[in-house]
């Protein structure tokens, strides 16, 4: 038998000498029973095709003559890394190998920034709004542009993993599941003294919502290098496939009453989602019946084709979501 023993049993000593894969201190488990853990997250998320404006360090004409160049900068979110929270629950069936798990992720994003100035003033391409003359787009340009993007991450993962031991040293621990997961994106942009072609000085907001829910299989592989004195250096990397519906709204605002709605828009879509991480841990059986283990680790995550933002300048819906940062948690088995 390959796997990790029990101290109960009365044999185990005697298996540990006669076989070399036993390892009796690992994150694999000490015996059967129940498993819970919790982990600290110190993640950014980050988005693509967020902009909100190009900055220039002088006025901009909003009808430039030939030949007239302009340097600008991309104004964004900045994106910062902000806390989350994952909690598991599972059981582990011991020397049989097979362990399953339903795991929690949550977190919470808000991330801001801001543009331009007064003096000089209308140094901000206002590439978000919207406005005509005669029919045809216009630039619009701005004093100042103020951006807010908010995104909640909710996932739950329910996995059945069976534990291989190639060595004393060497595990690999590959598993299977169901994973499903709700995306909240709002998004917003605040634009001062707006000036178009054809139009008057205005204020401008301009906001898009989107509500993402989604289930689908999961597959995955985990290794563990075991260093020894219960100590393990691990990496992960799984892949799903969650099909699922979005319900996104777009609104824009201004002063002079020039209102544009697009409300709840809902269609179904399947998307990616591909995490790694890598790390060590520490596990140790206590009397024979009790896991305490911790780990510190680097995670990852990639949503492919989230941008699901409705704005009227823009319809491609190209862009990803990733989260990447820190993982720190503690588990006990009973």
């Amino acid at each position: 038998q390959h796997g990790y023993d029990s101290y109960r049993s009365p044999d185990a000593q005697t298996r540990k000498m006669s076989d070399s894969n036993v390892v009796c201190n690992s994150v694999h488990g000490c015996m059967s029973g129940f498993s819970i853990g919790a982990e600290f997250l110190w993640w950014r998320a980050q988005m693509d095709n967020l902009d909100y404006g190009l900055e220039s360090s002088s006025t901009v004409v909003v009808a430039p003559a030939p030949g007239v160049t302009a340097r600008v900068q991309v104004q964004e979110p900045d994106f910062e890394f902000d806390p989350g929270v994952r909690v598991s629950l599972g059981y582990d069936f011991g020397r049989r190998n097979w362990d399953i798990f339903l795991r929690w992720t949550y977190q919470y994003t808000d991330a801001t920034d801001s543009a331009g100035s007064t003096d000089p003033a209308l140094r901000l391409v206002a590439v978000k709004d919207i406005s005509q003359d005669a029919g045809r787009l216009t630039l619009s340009v701005a004093d100042t542009g103020r951006v807010k993007w908010q995104n909640q991450l909710n996932v739950l993962d329910f996995e059945m993993g069976y534990d291989y031991f190639l060595s004393e040293h060497f595990s690999l621990r590959p598993f299977f599941g169901v994973k499903a997961a709700w995306l909240d994106m709002d998004y917003s942009v605040n634009y001062t003294n707006v000036i178009s072609t054809g139009l008057n000085s205005r204020d401008t907001r301009v906001s898009s919502k989107t509500d993402f829910w989604g289930v689908g299989p999961m597959v995955g592989m985990g290794g563990n290098l075991h260093i020894g004195w219960g100590f393990s250096l691990y990496a992960q990397t799984s892949a799903a496939f969650v099909y699922g519906n979005y319900d996104s709204d777009f609104k824009q605002t201004d002063t002079l009453e020039f209102n544009i709605v697009e409300s709840h828009d809902s269609y179904t879509r399947q998307r990616a989602v591909g995490t790694i991480g890598v790390g060590v841990e520490w596990a140790w059986c206590f009397s024979g019946e009790y896991l305490l283990a911790l780990n510190l680790g680097w995670e990852g995550q990639y949503w492919w084709n989230q941008y699901e933002l409705l704005f009227n300048i823009d319809k491609s819906f190209s862009g990803d979501l990733t989260y990447t940062g820190l993982n720190a948690g503690i588990r006990f088995d009973f």
